[in-house]
């Protein structure tokens, strides 16, 4: 007897057979995702952003009822540490972060003037002297350049203007834009060798988007998003060929959502609307969105994914009545994981693939089987044969010690043809 061995990786599940494509290069369980503790006091603690470099994991915001500035960091997305010393420092929250060049940069403003701050492990910071007014709001990486981005307060016109800052290394930074007057920037993203940013602006008496483009941080033009977006987007991410932007503003009661696709950060057009989605983020060949929404009744948060930007689908939706004020924020991908984070300390880390071993599972010569299982080490995996893809059954469970596991299945012998499956139930 021979047995047919199917191998794939879908979502939560990972089924085995020879003959078909490899598994992607990081597997990742979507459908199940793992709360984590912070490290620190999550009620008060807020976790606006989170990027991934150099082995870490690192996630920024404020904590406490003066939001001094936090910053909490992991080596695998499980374990985390609050980088105390810091939050001393710098009376200050922080927006955004990211990862390029060989170090982290983050962002926020401390009375009226820019918070630039840099790292190279995401523990041990340091301020730039670069003397600039402003708040910028959100930073990205490309091309050799760091670009921020926000708003700035004119006092010789008494009104905002949004601003953009330059970087060729996140120590010392450039004023190089600033667009008409009552305008902010609040996301900017590298793609496709061009630099987008999104916000609004308000010519009385509407609110409309705003898009700005540059090829090197230094040179912008302006793109016309239509007249349906009022509040434009918190966050833009790019990958498989496509800008995507999001957002949520809410305006007298009501929500205004902003969902937005590009292929070219040029030409605009609303993809998607009635989700909650504050922040998005492209790896791992797929987009991953984050977001909730808070009420008299409690919070719910939501991940969603979506290959283009346009189909979306509903990954984990939770809510929470604690009077917290808990609800996702932003999400990173490092380490063969996604993590969330969001307000009242919210970290969730994606599971991990679960990966067979075409090489090392063989068939012996009386029939049985034996499997060779690639996992998160430490994870709990359930095992579960088929004959026909559609009726499953459960076979074992396993403890993955050492990083992989084997496992013979003497039932083998039993059939003419079987597959097997196998999912993450939890981390142990």
């Amino acid at each position: 007897m021979k047995t047919n061995l199917l191998a794939v990786a879908l979502c939560s599940l990972a089924t085995l057979v020879h003959a078909e494509p490899p598994p992607p290069l990081v597997p990742v369980d979507l459908d199940h995702w793992i709360p984590r503790n912070p490290g620190t006091n999550a009620d008060d603690f807020h976790l606006t952003a989170i990027a991934y470099g150099s082995g870490t994991f690192v996630a920024v915001g404020s904590q406490g009822p003066d939001s001094v500035a936090s910053i909490v960091t992991s080596p695998d997305g499980a374990a985390w540490t609050r980088q105390n010393d810091f939050a001393s420092a710098f009376p200050s929250g922080l927006s955004d972060i990211t990862y390029g060049g060989g170090k982290f940069v983050a962002v926020g403003s401390l009375d009226h003037a820019a918070l630039l701050l840099t790292s190279s492990d995401g523990k041990e910071w340091s301020q730039s002297s670069s003397n600039i007014s402003g708040a910028p709001v959100s930073v990205t990486y490309g091309n050799g350049t760091f670009v921020a981005v926000g708003s700035v307060w004119s006092e010789n016109d008494g009104q905002y203007f949004a601003s953009i800052l330059t970087s060729p290394d996140g120590t010392t930074w450039t004023e190089q834009h600033r667009v008409a007057s009552n305008a902010y920037l609040r996301c900017v993203a590298y793609g496709n060798g061009l630099f987008v940013a999104g916000g609004a602006e308000y010519v009385a008496p509407d609110r409309h988007a705003i898009i700005l483009t540059s090829p090197d941080g230094s040179t912008w033009a302006s793109q016309s998003v239509g007249t349906n977006t009022t509040y434009g987007p918190d966050k833009i991410a790019y990958g498989n060929g496509v800008f995507v932007a999001v957002g949520v503003r809410r305006f007298m009661g009501f929500s205004i959502v902003t969902g937005m696709t590009s292929p070219d950060g040029i030409t605009w057009s609303t993809s998607f609307g009635g989700r909650f989605i504050y922040s998005v983020f492209f790896a791992n060949g797929t987009f991953v969105a984050v977001g909730g929404d808070c009420n008299e009744g409690g919070c719910v948060s939501a991940i969603h994914t979506s290959p283009d930007g346009v189909t979306w689908t509903r990954r984990y939706y939770a809510s929470d009545s604690s009077g917290s004020y808990r609800y996702l924020q932003a999400i990173g991908f490092g380490n063969g994981s996604f993590v969330a984070v969001g307000s009242g300390g919210m970290i969730l880390q994606s599971g991990t693939g679960v990966q067979f071993n075409s090489t090392a599972s063989v068939r012996f010569g009386d029939g049985t089987m034996r499997l060779v299982l690639g996992a998160q080490t430490g994870a709990v995996l359930e095992l579960e044969a088929s004959t026909n893809l559609v009726d499953w059954i459960p076979l074992a469970t396993l403890t993955n010690t050492l990083g992989t596991v084997d496992f013979l299945d003497q039932t083998a012998t039993s059939f003419n043809r079987r597959f097997y499956r196998a999912r993450q139930v939890s981390p142990q």
